[in-house]
């Protein structure tokens, strides 16, 4: 089935803004500890760009951290597919 039309509907965009509070009630839970130097990554598009769109560009943690959400996170090729060396980019992992 494909669902590249259901990501582009106003509806996605609702059930990703209605899911967002309960991730970030868990990005924001006390008790996970945090990197200093926390890394994010998105894998596919359409899904990346909704989340980002939907986060408002920037996730907080519960250290207070601030993670920046950009486009450049999204670790596709150019087919639209993810790219195992964007993601070892984004990670810097060499």
């Amino acid at each position: 089935m494909d669902y590249t039309n259901k990501r582009k509907h106003p509806k996605y965009f609702e059930l990703l803004k209605s899911c967002s509070d309960y991730l970030l009630l868990k990005l924001q839970n006390p008790k996970i500890k945090w990197s200093e130097n926390v890394k994010v990554a998105l894998a596919f598009k359409l899904n990346g760009e909704k989340l980002i769109e939907a986060f408002q560009n920037r996730l907080r943690l519960s250290t207070g951290q601030v993670l920046k959400l950009e486009n450049t996170q999204i670790a596709i090729d150019g087919s639209n597919y993810t790219s195992s060396k964007n993601l070892r980019e984004i990670f810097g992992i060499k």
